[in-house]
């Protein structure tokens, strides 16, 4: 029998997971989501967004390789918009906002319990663990990209031109999941502690995030 891959766990991982099923999906596709309470939501996901370039970075400080370093700060430099503060992902998720004509919130309970989660596992958590973490709400993030905006066309709450950061983030996370991954599988496949740790953090990236959409179902 072949051994369990790092991408057969992450793959058994989604689809324990099924974040397609989590209730803030459910009632988007399913209509019951009014279009007020998608946009207020959108705006307290935008602490989640304006902040996940931090912990790569803390990250990157602790790493003890330069491949990884170099494949965290160029996600970093991905987040950032490589020197164009109007192509960052806050910048472009800001002008998703705009078009919705979303208002101005304070970030709430969960997007803050999401942030300290990453922070926290990041700047002293065991380095494997952190890498796995982002791995999977990268992963994750880049399949339920896809499905919010199929949502937000079908409902006509925007055109397709007008999803900016939604049709950015579809490819773009898959390409960062994979960076992740490639640094995590030798350490996988070795077993032991590193095993144990990256199990542990692809775990704690789908437990932190579906934490967070239900936390943003839960205020609407």
């Amino acid at each position: 029998m072949r051994a369990m891959t790092l991408d057969d766990f992450a793959r058994a991982l989604k689809l324990r997971q099924q974040p397609l099923e989590w209730p803030y999906f459910r009632s988007l596709r399913d209509g019951t989501m009014s279009r007020q309470a998608f946009v207020t939501s959108q705006a307290q996901f935008s602490f989640a967004v304006s902040g996940f370039w931090k912990p790569m970075q803390a990250l990157s400080a602790r790493a003890p390789t330069s491949s990884m370093r170099e494949m965290l700060l160029a996600n970093v430099a991905d987040e950032l918009g490589r020197g164009d503060r109007a192509q960052s992902h806050e910048a472009t998720f800001g002008r998703f906002l705009d078009a919705l004509a979303a208002p101005r919130v304070k970030p709430g309970a969960a997007v803050l319990a999401f942030n300290a989660a990453l922070s926290e596992v990041c700047e002293r958590g065991e380095v494997p663990r952190a890498l796995a973490t982002l791995g999977m709400i990268e992963d994750l993030f880049a399949s339920l990209s896809g499905e919010i905006g199929r949502a937000v066309v079908a409902r006509s709450w925007l055109s397709a031109e007008r999803l900016v950061h939604y049709r950015t983030h579809e490819a773009l996370d898959d390409v960062h999941a994979e960076g992740f991954y490639a640094q995590l599988r030798d350490g996988f496949a070795a077993g032991g502690e590193v095993r144990t740790n990256i199990e542990a953090g692809l775990k704690l990236g789908a437990g932190a995030f579906e934490a967070l959409y239900r936390g943003l179902a839960a205020s609407q």
